[in-house]
């Protein structure tokens, strides 16, 4: 790792963030798991926004919407879906969900797109 990645790194781990390295095969991965032509659904924590809002002129950046925008580029799948409002916003709707949700890192988000801004 070079000294600047080492700096990033300490730097994120300090803000309890843990780092995250964009994966350069992801949309042949993606091919790969879900098959070409596939319909998809993409979904983060957060969800982002391409409403813009008080807080987010421009919308909430979020790693889905930049996993669903290299999918829709590659037109290697018959139809991208992303989950608006992300699995937190799933969750705080009461909407069906398998397994436990950790509320015990709700905030290491802390810019959840809400509709209610």
């Amino acid at each position: 790792m070079s000294f600047t990645g080492l700096l990033r790194a300490t730097a994120l781990a300090l803000n309890g963030v843990s780092p995250v390295e964009p994966n350069p095969a992801f949309v042949e991965d993606l091919t790969a798991a879900a098959g070409k032509g596939a319909k998809i659904i993409l979904a983060c924590e957060a969800g982002g926004s391409l409403v813009p809002n008080a807080s987010f002129q421009y919308g909430k950046e979020s790693r889905s919407l930049k996993a669903a925008y290299k999918a829709v580029v590659s037109e290697n799948f018959g139809e991208v879906l992303h989950l608006g409002g992300g699995v937190y916003g799933w969750y705080k709707a009461d909407l069906p969900f398998v397994g436990e949700y950790d509320l015990a890192n709700v905030g290491r988000t802390p810019n959840v797109v809400s509709n209610d801004d």
